[in-house]
């Protein structure tokens, strides 16, 4: 079965196929070549979830912020006075 292009595929398959990749590496005893090729293909691997991962979390931060956002806009502006920020 031929897999889906990186860019296609979900990011819980990247990881299988890295998780595979690894595996190979660390059992296989087959020539150079095919053992550099691989590395290399997993490090692409790698550096797609990476780019995921960064991706996620800075979708994750954005959310926070805009709800947080949110909440201080319907809170309405702090009391005059007060040197502390709502809880």
């Amino acid at each position: 079965m031929k897999e889906k292009p990186v860019a296609e595929a979900t990011f819980e398959s990247l990881l299988q196929q890295l998780a595979s990749i690894a595996d190979g590496l660390s059992k296989d005893s087959g020539s150079l070549e095919v053992a550099l090729a691989r590395y290399e293909e997993g490090l692409k691997l790698a550096k797609e979830c990476l780019s995921r991962l960064e991706s996620a979390e800075q979708r994750v931060t954005d959310l926070k912020e805009s709800l947080e956002s949110e909440v201080m806009n319907a809170k309405g502006p702090r009391p005059s006075g007060s040197a502390t920020s709502w809880p």
